[in-house]
């Protein structure tokens, strides 16, 4: 675990040591983000004959998605930065470096959650899609609106109740409901894949 929001200090020390497993997620991340682009366009151009106008707000959603999702990455950037930059210790204590290296993974913890919403709301054109094409089973369509609800639930209440328990079991259930839709789909493209 490389981030502990309640042991400033700790957290500084993990980050600078484990520098190659933080940069690491780091381009992880722009992998994905690249992959979820490619995906986006690729879907666009399968659906774009049931609905051109469904299948280009699926495109859009996805692109703001992982675009946020990249600029998000320059606070993850940043949070390891500032503990390697020497000149900072002429004007800060190692202790406020640290904080300010938390606050960044803080940032980059709330504008990943950010960019969920709009991770989020592709599902709905994808699931409508889905439904009203015959390519795929409409169950399929239907999960994937379902974890589109689930999304924005969890987009909300991140920001809404920050300090709630999200281990708790509501938490737990719109948390699965995020991403069963999107799993059962991906299992269905990769073992029977869609109908001509």
């Amino acid at each position: 675990k490389l981030v502990d929001w309640d042991l400033v200090g700790d957290t500084a020390n993990y980050i600078a040591q484990n520098e190659d497993l933080f940069m690491m997620g780091f381009v992880s991340v722009m992998i994905i983000s690249i992959s979820c682009i490619a995906l986006a366009v690729t879907l666009y151009f399968i659906f774009k004959k049931i609905s051109h106008q469904a299948s280009l707000y699926l495109l859009i959603f996805s692109v703001v998605g992982a675009g946020v999702q990249v600029l998000n990455l320059l606070n993850q950037f940043a949070a390891n930065l500032v503990l390697k930059e020497r000149y900072l210790t002429s004007t800060f204590t190692s202790e406020q470096i640290d904080s300010i290296s938390l606050l960044f993974m803080k940032l980059h913890a709330y504008g990943y959650m950010s960019a969920g919403i709009f991770h989020g709301l592709w599902l709905l054109p994808l699931g409508y899609l889905i439904v009203k094409s015959k390519l795929l089973p409409k169950t399929i369509g239907f999960l994937i609106i379902i974890s589109f609800i689930c999304f924005q639930i969890e987009f909300f209440t991140d920001f809404l109740f920050i300090n709630a328990d999200q281990s708790s079991i509501p938490f737990i259930i719109v948390g699965l409901g995020t991403f069963l839709g999107e799993l059962l789909f991906c299992l269905w493209m990769l073992i029977r894949g869609i109908r001509a």
